[in-house]
């Protein structure tokens, strides 16, 4: 083959690689458009309380400096996470929350109003949880109402008997791992397509 033919078949195979990486890029950043939509822009976030006080033989079996722990996961179109914002859990949101308080957990379906709409929820300022409603729930037998917001929480049954506790640890909204791979996978597109350009431009100098 000349020296004609191979340059230029060389030149050719370089575009079509060069093409390749630019799609490569292309589609990382298409990736990473797609993750404000359902379900792939999904946050989790979780908080804890300590039982300060408990009343004897309460339907939790929980004790003082015992932890309560209130998390759960939703989709991002619900809050951004800027500024203060309320995210709900109620029926059709698609929204999950787990409430645990020692031998018991609780999730959205046991709030008295989860049917009904607008209970429960969380509230936020600037991704940081700043309290919730929870409408009550029946727990081994008991009726008990919750009442949570950003520094204590409490639980009663209808003598007024139940727990006190105080939220001491709170974490932000985190990104699940794919959304990091995908912000990932979307720099690397990039950094290759900027070093083959590069490269490309000191071979023709």
């Amino acid at each position: 083959m000349s020296g004609g033919k191979m340059s230029s078949r060389l030149a050719l195979v370089a575009r079509v690689t060069g093409l390749r990486v630019v799609a490569l890029g292309v589609l990382s950043l298409a990736a990473l458009g797609g993750m404000s939509k359902a379900n792939a822009g999904t946050v989790n976030f979780s908080v804890d309380a300590t039982v300060l006080t408990a009343d004897p033989g309460n339907a939790f079996g929980l004790s003082g400096g015992e932890t309560i722990t209130l998390s759960g996961s939703y989709d991002d179109s619900a809050y951004n996470g800027v500024g203060a914002g309320i995210v709900y859990f109620d029926n059709g949101s698609g929204n999950h929350l787990s409430l645990v308080l020692g031998g018991v957990t609780l999730n959205e379906t046991n709030d008295d109003a989860y049917m009904g709409g607008g209970f429960p929820y969380v509230s936020f300022i600037d991704g940081n949880f700043a309290g919730a409603g929870f409408l009550g729930s029946i727990v081994n037998g008991q009726n008990y109402d919750f009442n949570l917001n950003m520094g204590t929480f409490d639980a009663t049954d209808a003598g007024m008997n139940g727990i006190h506790a105080e939220f001491n640890f709170v974490s932000g909204p985190s990104p699940e791992p794919s959304t990091i791979v995908l912000a990932g996978v979307g720099a690397l597109g990039l950094i290759v397509v900027r070093h083959r350009r590069s490269r490309r431009h000191s071979v023709r100098a």
